[in-house]
C-alpha cells in the first residue's frame, strides 16, 4: 500500500500531496482533493514507467540486477495493483 501524505500550505492555501515511497511524487492543488488524485495519478505514471524501463515499480532497481525483492499492493481508491516477488 502507498500513502499520500497531504498538507496545506497556510501561507498560499493551496494542498500538497506526495508519496514518500516514490521520490518525485509531490504535487499541488486548490482542494485536498485535486492535490491527492493528481498524487494518484503521478504516482500510476511513475510506476508504468519503471515497469516499461525494466525496473522495480517501488524501489527503482534494475531487474535481473542486485535488487532487493519486493512484495506490495498498491492501491488507491478502487483501483489496486499486486505484485509478487520478482526474481533480480
Amino acid at each position: 500500500m502507498l500513502n499520500v501524505d497531504l498538507e496545506e500550505e497556510p501561507e498560499t492555501g493551496r494542498w500538497i500531496a506526495d508519496v514518500p515511497e516514490l521520490p518525485g511524487v509531490l504535487v499541488y492543488g486548490t482542494t485536498a482533493f485535486e492535490a491527492v488524485a493528481k498524487a494518484k495519478l503521478l504516482a500510476i505514471d511513475v510506476i508504468g514507467d519503471r515497469l516499461a524501463n525494466g525496473e522495480d515499480p517501488l524501489t527503482g532497481c534494475e531487474l535481473g540486477q542486485n535488487c532487493p525483492p519486493f512484495e506490495a499492493a498498491v492501491g488507491f481508491g478502487g483501483i489496486e495493483f499486486h505484485h509478487v516477488p520478482l526474481a533480480c
